[in-house]
């Protein structure tokens, strides 16, 4: 199965160059259907004929961020400290959100 997902420019520029692994969403109904070997074109928010393609290796569910990126460290998602990755992610997800629906690292591999 392939999947569309939006990215804004830096973490596109991160899965771009190898610096990110781990692509963190809510675990939504559209994240539900994502199964290890689908594949996922990341397109750049803004400018969608820039693409990454991904092949999903792992899928990682947790009940938050915190629980995500400890377990996993915040170099998979392309930063050098927990509190960054969390900051960034609050410009998205509420953590009413967040506990709500829990959260899925969908660990990637460029193709």
């Amino acid at each position: 199965m392939i999947h569309y997902m939006n990215l804004q420019k830096e973490p596109f520029r991160k899965i771009k160059n190898g610096q990110k692994t781990i692509e963190s969403r809510l675990l939504d109904d559209k994240r539900k259907k994502i199964r290890i070997n689908d594949i996922i074109e990341f397109h750049l928010k803004n400018n969608e004929s820039q693409i990454i393609k991904t092949k999903v290796v792992e899928l990682h569910k947790f009940d938050g961020f915190n629980d995500l990126i400890t377990s996993l460290g915040a170099e998979k998602f392309g930063w050098d400290r927990k509190e960054k990755v969390i900051k960034r992610l609050r410009k998205f997800y509420s953590p009413k959100s967040e506990k709500e629906l829990g959260v899925l690292g969908i660990e990637i591999k460029k193709i």
